[in-house]
């Protein structure tokens, strides 16, 4: 899921036009899109109805039953709701993961504040996070799936402000066992990377790297392990240093400056500087990677999580909506068919 940040009108021949901040699109696997553009999720993302995240995270938002002692959920974020503390030193990241006896998910994204208000019986999308662009990532794994889950969590050292699960899958599972005693893990090696198989059989190559690996994932991890280079897109604004390709790398990594996004009929269109997600494509590869942690300096020191996948649908999506990247005065740096 990829939500539009709020923008100003302009000019109509640029194809931008004014954004509320609610309109999103989406791939759905059992609803795929085509080559061409996401799916119209509607122009509300903080409507419940006919809303796919509303529904998907619905057991956490509906009040309080008896069958919520049988729930795992965890829900983190290094920026929580108000009134919830946090600390820096803590991991960059987002997320919730939900299990039933069988079955779960997981979600990683780049809302902060979100989600909050849990077991009132009513969804809910913070205001905060209108003025951005956001994306989400849901899967659905199977409850064996849950300990590599948890030790990818343990590995980040997330900021959890609502989370249970029953005795006996705490004494069965022994890395949530840790994770519920806030057991962390900053010992090496400093990055977990793990290929969960979802149930619909995509595989997706999970990341979870540690603030004591002191260094950025994009470049550091994930472009060497994936061997190719990357197109980055994640929050550029402030005072958290910027990164630039080096040259010494083998795989480069370069910043996405515009994105033009293609939901249904419609065309979308925002700067980076408009834009919290986190989200990198790979470059004559069709590896795509949405997670919770930015290209800066100061998230060196930070944990965070990605979910990468190859899938030439999706990867055409995001490379269609990348319509504009830096450039830098380098010989014979390859991306995506074009000399930078």
């Amino acid at each position: 899921m990829y939500k539009a940040p709020k923008t100003a009108s302009t000019n109509r021949s640029m194809q931008r036009y004014e954004l509320r901040g609610s309109e999103y699109g989406y791939f759905d696997s059992e609803n795929p899109a085509d080559s061409q553009a996401f799916l119209d999720g509607g122009n509300n993302i903080y409507l419940d109805r006919n809303n796919s995240l509303a529904n998907t995270l619905r057991r956490i938002f509906r009040q309080n039953s008896s069958d919520n002692a049988e729930l795992v959920y965890i829900v983190y974020n290094d920026q929580p709701p108000p009134g919830m503390s946090n600390s820096t030193s803590n991991g960059h990241t987002k997320g919730v993961v939900i299990f039933g006896a069988r079955t779960g998910l997981w979600i990683v994204h780049s809302v902060p504040r979100f989600p909050d208000k849990l077991f009132t019986g009513k969804y809910s999308f913070p205001n905060s996070a209108r003025e951005n662009g956001q994306t989400i990532i849901c899967t659905t794994f199977n409850i064996d799936k849950l300990n590599t889950i948890a030790a990818h969590l343990r590995k980040q050292n997330p900021t959890m402000y609502a989370a249970s699960a029953p005795a006996a899958l705490r004494s069965k599972y022994k890395e949530l066992d840790l994770l519920f005693n806030k057991t962390f893990n900053p010992e090496e090696p400093f990055v977990a990377i793990d290929v969960l198989q979802a149930i619909n059989g995509t595989a997706f190559t999970a990341f979870a790297k540690n603030g004591r690996l002191n260094k950025d994932i994009y470049s550091g991890v994930l472009a060497p392990t994936l061997e190719t280079n990357l197109f980055v897109e994640s929050w550029q604004n402030g005072n958290g240093g910027k990164l630039f390709p080096d040259l010494l790398d083998k795989y480069k990594v370069v910043d996405v400056k515009e994105i033009a996004l293609r939901v249904g009929q419609k065309v979308m269109r925002w700067n980076s500087h408009e834009d919290h997600s986190k989200w990198a494509i790979g470059n004559e590869t069709d590896w795509v990677c949405i997670g919770s942690i930015n290209r800066m300096k100061s998230q060196f020191k930070r944990g965070g999580e990605t979910l990468c996948l190859q899938h030439s649908v999706v990867h055409g999506l995001f490379a269609k909506a990348m319509v504009k990247h830096a450039s830098y005065s380098i010989d014979k740096i390859r991306t995506c068919g074009r000399v930078l």
